[in-house]
């Protein structure tokens, strides 16, 4: 075998290779970009979370014909439910919570919300069946409750004193 055609062959074999590796290079950005398009479906067709995962009694929507459609009224929050409220946020893994997105945050691996800080990381939150938006709002959740929560205290305490 002479060098030029053994040459000639590592340079086909090359080509097939990289051909390769381009298809599933574009594979991928087709299933990431079709995931971005589509937010809303799920594997099977699937939309948003399981039916039997949502707890009725304690979802409420900010959008009045949400909460009609649903049947829960807006009502004045109790403290004994506020107290709930916070006591949840207080067992959660500790906050901040950061959402990273493959391909709007790194290019690499999966989406996952990252808990704790850079010096002290908790553990990695993956979700399944998850829009962007709903990882966003998950990881943005940690930190507006207790937010939330603190104002609510804070605008009672200004109406008590009135």
């Amino acid at each position: 075998m002479t060098r030029k055609y053994f040459f000639r062959e590592w340079v086909v074999n090359l080509g097939i290779l990289f051909l390769g590796i381009s298809i599933l290079v574009l594979a991928t950005a087709a299933a990431a970009l079709v995931a971005e398009i589509y937010p809303q479906i799920g594997f099977a067709g699937e939309t948003g979370p399981p039916q039997h995962l949502i707890d009725s009694s304690v979802v409420a929507f900010s959008h009045p014909k949400d909460n009609q459609r649903r049947g829960h009224e807006m009502n004045e929050i109790s403290e004994k439910r506020l107290l709930e409220i916070e006591s949840r946020a207080n067992r959660a893994t500790p906050a901040p919570w950061k959402s990273y997105v493959e391909g709007r945050d790194h290019t690499s691996g999966t989406s996952f919300i990252m808990t704790g800080t850079p010096e002290q990381r908790g553990g990695d939150i993956e979700l399944s069946g998850a829009t962007v938006a709903d990882q966003d709002f998950i990881a943005s959740a940690r930190q507006d409750v207790v937010d939330l929560v603190n104002e609510v205290r804070r605008l009672r305490a200004m109406q008590n004193k009135v």
